[in-house]
């Protein structure tokens, strides 16, 4: 009787922790105060050279995490699930990008974990709940690139428009940063949406989730 308790107990935190087309969490907290040196090396290019080992791995990551989602979808088609491991190498590809991104930015002055893990301490966070069963057509859809590209379109040319104003926020922040060593809160607000919604369209199309992103930037 016991084990039947911990194997329902088991099973009911299993379905807790899954949400029928799954879905992704991500925040970045904001400081009250940034670093003059970093924003200096940020506007003069110089921080770039510091990333550099994280493009490498990066790169290797992103190889790796193309294979293994690839592979995930084909195991949807036959058994509407996907392989964890699998999975949560993409999960922390994905986290690994936004980690570099918004060390780029300056966004998060927390230099990116290597390969993406999660780190409780750092600013950036981001989590996904895998969805429970995922949709064959939607496997389909990623396994043909073009269904993917079109049902993703508007999203696709939203972020496009979104990332216009990104060059700009980012030299106006970085010079508030320098004179005041504060950041203005409106353009911070602006870039932790902005890496939201790239989250939130990315995990649907790499497939870790199967819920279509919606147009609020929240």
């Amino acid at each position: 009787d016991l084990d039947d308790d911990q194997s329902e107990h088991h099973v009911e935190k299993e379905l807790h922790d899954f949400e029928p087309n799954g879905s992704i969490s991500f925040s970045v907290d904001f400081s009250l105060k940034f670093s003059r040196i970093g924003a200096i090396l940020r506007l003069l290019g110089i921080f770039q050279f510091i990333l550099i080992p994280h493009y490498i791995v990066f790169f290797i990551y992103s190889i790796l995490s193309s294979i293994l989602g690839f592979i995930n979808q084909l195991v949807v088609l036959g058994d509407n699930r996907t392989i964890e491991a699998f999975s949560d190498i993409q999960e922390n590809t994905l986290r690994y990008l936004l980690y570099i991104n918004a060390s780029i930015t300056g966004v998060s002055e927390d230099l990116p974990v290597y390969a993406g893990r999660e780190d409780l301490n750092h600013s950036l966070q981001m989590k996904v709940t895998h969805p429970f069963k995922h949709s064959k057509l939607i496997a389909l859809l990623r396994l043909s690139g073009l269904g993917l590209f079109i049902i993703l379109l508007p999203h696709y040319l939203i972020l496009l428009l979104m990332t216009l104003a990104v060059p700009v926020i980012y030299i106006i922040d970085l010079i508030s940063i320098i004179i005041s060593t504060r950041r203005i809160y409106i353009l911070f607000d602006f870039m932790n949406r902005y890496y939201r919604y790239l989250a939130k369209i990315s995990a649907f199309a790499m497939g870790l989730i199967d819920k279509y992103p919606n147009f609020k930037f929240m």
